[in-house]
């Protein structure tokens, strides 16, 4: 806790000169002054960076990360992002709002949470150590997320299928998901209700069905038809396997011959669905988004089309496809787009006069 007038010490009056802009190199420069202006365009920024950060308590929210889950427990709550932010999985707290390591650590980068290692405050430091790791967020990831959120874009984990078609989502009927999917639920739960008075019905003749069968079963044993499953080549069904519909079928289904496997192994995976700032998100009913992205860094290979059909197939609902590329920094983004190129037809000049002839 720091009064008014320790705020104001801490606050450095060092005016920020910005980046240096992209120029020739200074080389005609002694090495002596060339580190002299070195220091002298990096004390700036060193004052910037090691000035602390300040806010008000109360605005601050409180998580602890579970490394168990791979998320972070909301604490305390504070602010107004928390609608974009934040998930509830039941399997895991059914009562806390969880964070995913990207949102844990951009919160706590522009100082909205304190997060908590083992019940010790982490810094952003170790939050970088211990969160960016292959199975949580990798640092290319990270970057494009903490990049387009502040921009304004509403950043979220990519939700997979989201039971919309193309069409769907151009008329607009994605805005309306509730309603679709209240009326979806009512209709399941007619169907249950009479999938549950059918077997109903039906538990009152499986023991007469049983008793028929085990007798069918007998007489195949011990009568003329004993012979039919005595030597290697016999019926696929047995009497008595005539239980239910599905050992039925599963008797008498021929197993398939194996065959050649022609599996394509796609090492893109989209990273993040993302809104536009005027979008109107809710989660509990997410819309198509505007966009989904596939982070890559600059070693990866350029994505083939065969890759590019095959993240497109899984969802097919008209949603364009951006490949992110993080150069040292500097983030570009990339789709790929269907274009008709114009067709030029060339006339022969002295056909046209043979054939007016």
């Amino acid at each position: 806790m720091l009064s008014a007038s320790q705020m104001v010490d801490q606050t450095t009056d060092a005016q920020f000169p910005g980046l240096p802009a992209i120029g020739p190199k200074l080389s005609f420069l002694h090495p002596e002054k060339q580190e002299d202006l070195v220091r002298e365009r990096l004390g700036p920024l060193g004052a910037l960076l090691s000035e602390a950060r300040l806010c008000h308590c109360h605005q601050v929210s409180e998580a602890a990360w579970d490394e168990s889950a791979k998320v972070a427990r909301l604490k305390k709550q504070s602010g107004r992002h928390w609608e974009i932010m934040g998930h509830i999985d039941k399997a895991i707290d059914p009562e806390s709002l969880l964070l995913w390591p990207e949102e844990a650590l951009f919160l706590l980068e522009t100082n909205r949470l304190r997060l908590c290692f083992g019940g010790l405050e982490a810094s952003v430091q170790q939050a970088y150590a211990r969160l960016l790791r292959p199975d949580l967020c990798s640092a290319v990831q990270y970057r494009v997320y903490s990049y387009l959120s502040r921009l304004g874009f509403k950043v979220v984990r990519h939700q997979g299928h989201l039971g919309f078609t193309a069409y769907e989502g151009k008329i607009g009927l994605d805005r309306h998901k509730e309603d679709k999917r209240t009326a979806r639920k009512r209709k399941q739960d007619r169907k249950c209700q009479s999938v549950k008075a059918s077997s109903d019905e039906e538990d009152l003749t499986e023991v007469t069905d049983v008793s028929v069968v085990k007798a069918e079963a007998a007489q195949c044993q011990e009568g003329p038809l004993k012979t039919l499953w005595s030597g290697r080549t016999k019926p696929l069904l047995h009497p008595a396997q005539a239980t239910c519909p599905e050992a039925i079928m599963k008797a008498i289904t021929l197993p398939q011959a194996p065959g050649p496997r022609h599996k394509s192994h796609n090492p893109y995976v989209i990273s993040f669905d993302v809104y536009a700032p005027h979008v109107t998100f809710c989660k509990s009913a997410p819309r198509l988004p505007n966009y989904r992205i596939v982070a890559l860094s600059s070693e990866e290979e350029i994505p083939t089309q065969e890759s590019i059909n095959s993240l497109n197939k899984l969802l097919r609902d008209g949603v364009p496809l951006l490949f992110s590329v993080d150069n040292v920094g500097a983030i570009a983004f990339y789709c790929f787009s269907r274009v008709s190129l114009p067709t030029e037809v060339t006339v022969d000049s002295s056909a046209v006069q043979r054939s007016s002839l």
